[in-house]
């Protein structure tokens, strides 16, 4: 299933790096007539990340042992930094450029946790637990960007699709009330990588410091595909435990140069 999802992503790139620049051009030999300056950039940003996970799942760990796991959705602020690394056009004669490239970054969520329902089957209504975890997320992604240039003020839009390994690990439970009779497993669920489809999509303003220089202030959603943990070691079954998707909304600073 995800070898079909690496494939259908891989698609997209191919037809976003193919279609964009044709959208732009008057006419096929726009870019060789010389109506477009090319530019190679490089572009580092970073920012404050809200991200979450969490869904509702039911693991099996054997038998009639079947626990219900669900996922707070809250955010909390975190810290996301990444680069840049492609080719842009600004037009000569009129006030607009694109861009693309391609992009990684590195995200960790703060702080998620979610709440355990031991037994749900059997008693609905049994004491609980609360969990956490920590995931983190490293996507690879082909990206466009679309905005105004030759201004002073430039607004543009940025959208890319890709690749995203979600790392989690570091699960963990505790009574939600001491006084109760829930204890938490004797093991915990066991860290697990995986990739999925990913994509981002957001918009911003840049300002132009020097010639070769540009500072930009950009909001961006980034949704990393689904992590999951592996099984314990106590379970006679293979469940695994979805976190359902990982996704942020950030606010970013973006440095960007030109290296020609």
């Amino acid at each position: 299933m995800r070898d079909k999802i690496f494939f259908k992503g891989m698609a997209l790139v191919s037809v976003l790096f193919g279609f964009i620049p044709s959208c732009f051009a008057e006419d096929p030999d726009a870019f060789d007539k010389g109506n477009f300056a090319r530019h190679y950039y490089l572009s580092l940003w970073g920012g404050s990340s809200w991200s979450y996970s969490g869904e509702t799942d039911f693991v099996n760990l054997g038998g009639l042992t079947t626990n219900r796991y669900v996922g707070n959705t809250t955010s909390a602020v975190s810290l996301l930094a990444g680069v840049d690394l492609g080719v842009a056009w600004e037009s000569i004669a009129k006030p607009y450029f694109f861009a693309v490239g391609l992009e990684t970054s590195y995200n960790q969520q703060n702080s998620p946790a979610g709440t355990v329902n031991p037994l749900y089957l059997i008693n609905p209504g049994f004491d609980t637990l609360n969990y956490t975890y920590a995931v983190s997320s490293v996507p690879l992604l082909a990206i466009a960007q679309i905005g105004l240039a030759h201004r002073f003020f430039n607004p543009y839009v940025i959208a890319g699709i890709g690749m995203a390994w979600n790392m989690a690990d570091n699960y963990n439970e505790v009574p939600t009330d001491p006084l109760l009779s829930a204890a938490p497993m004797r093991s915990m669920f066991q860290p697990k990588t995986t990739y999925d489809f990913a994509y981002t999509a957001g918009l911003g303003f840049l300002v132009n410091v020097m010639t070769s220089l540009q500072l930009a202030l950009e909001y961006r959603f980034t949704d990393y595909g689904d992590a999951y943990l592996n099984p314990t070691s106590q379970q006679s079954t293979g469940d695994t435990l979805s976190l359902g998707p990982v996704r942020s909304n950030a606010l970013l600073f973006r440095l960007t140069g030109w290296l020609n």
